[in-house]
């Protein structure tokens, strides 16, 4: 009796978790994530391959890395991931969630799937114990909003209306800035928020389909205004109705300066075209690197492609460029002065370069 009274025990423990049989039968994949650098691949539309790629401070690179070590797809379209001190957030756009995970660790802490996440783009921190995320289709479908959301409860706390399609975000001078960038349809605004009450302060007109912001060296906000086209129902042909421009916001006085206008639209698709540093602003043109000086008097080019780099970043002294081809998917360092200096192969669609909470 003894000896079946053990074996129950044991299979009992085995069952409720309170040994370490699952530990030892199925141990947790892990992934060494504490220094280098996230790429955000966006996947292929529809196709639930959406994922994280790590490169390690040696470059060494590790593909998949939230299947590896959950053991489950991340979801379609993954627009962004950020850092909120010991949490990374990551935003998984159509599959209308947030997977908040350990920065460090890769683990999943939760998966943030409220109904009211219909089109999430952006997280912002806003303070110790909340977070900004970005919503909206556009459209006329009443789900443009800046969500406030609990860092710790993880729930929806209030919801600031904003333009069509919040997009980017960028928290200076007591303000949060929220670029509309039209969802679906189109905006030509940013949004201001007071970072304190969370008011709306102002509207401030910018330029159509402002989509990437940077904030220069004297802390004013530099965003790229990508420009309106519309498109024929039937025949989905394009017409061009206004070019692109890059728009400088006073975050004091929030008064607008267009720095340049374009005798052309820039096609880049992405979300993610202009970096800053050193008082140059690089800007990812359909034909490659392009920067501009303080005056913003012309163009310089930097280096060309024959397709658009889909992300631009700069951290440190190094520029990272992604490439969104679908049979060939980089993450390509290169120095500010546009040498290329190592290429490393990703998942999918690569939008973004994102350094890891160790490297920061």
């Amino acid at each position: 009796m003894k000896q079946v009274h053990s074996i129950f025990l044991a299979a009992l423990c085995c069952i409720l978790g309170f040994s370490a049989c699952n530990r030892t039968d199925n141990p947790q994949p892990t992934v060494d994530v504490i220094n280098g650098y996230f790429v955000v691949c966006e996947g292929t539309f529809g196709h639930n391959n959406g994922e994280i790629t790590f490169i390690d401070s040696v470059g060494h690179v590790t593909n998949e890395v939230f299947k590896t070590v959950n053991g489950r797809t991340l979801g379609d379209i993954v627009q962004s991931l950020t850092i909120v001190d010991s949490l990374a957030f990551i935003v998984v756009n159509n599959s209308q969630k947030i997977e908040v995970i350990h920065a460090k660790t890769f683990q999943s802490v939760k998966t943030l799937d409220d109904a009211r996440f219909t089109y999430p783009r952006y997280v912002q921190k806003l303070d110790d114990n909340r977070i900004l995320v970005t919503n909206g289709h556009g459209m006329q479908m009443n789900d443009d909003f800046v969500y406030v959301v609990n860092s710790h409860t993880f729930e929806i706390t209030n919801a600031i209306p904003t333009g069509a399609g919040p997009n980017q975000m960028v928290q200076q001078n007591g303000r949060i800035f929220v670029a509309n960038f039209g969802g679906w349809t189109n905006d030509s605004t940013i949004t201001v928020i007071n970072a304190n009450t969370l008011a709306i302060e102002q509207t401030v007109k910018v330029g159509d389909m402002p989509s990437s912001m940077e904030i220069d060296s004297d802390g004013n906000i530099i965003i790229f205004c990508k420009g309106l086209s519309t498109y024929d129902p039937t025949t989905w042909e394009a017409t061009v109705v206004s070019n692109s421009k890059i728009v400088k916001v006073n975050t004091s006085t929030l008064a607008a300066q267009t720095l340049y206008t374009y005798n052309r639209q820039i096609q880049n698709q992405s979300a993610n075209v202009i970096a800053y540093a050193n008082k140059t602003l690089y800007v990812s043109d359909d034909d490659g690197v392009y920067t501009f000086d303080a005056t913003f008097s012309a163009p310089q080019k930097l280096l060309s492609t024959a397709n658009a780099f889909y992300g631009i970043n700069i951290i440190g002294s190094t520029l990272w460029l992604c490439v969104g081809d679908p049979a060939n998917s980089q993450a390509i360092q290169y120095t500010l002065q546009g040498t290329k200096v190592k290429s490393f192969n990703t998942d999918p669609f690569p939008n973004a370069v994102i350094v890891s909470a160790e490297t920061k």
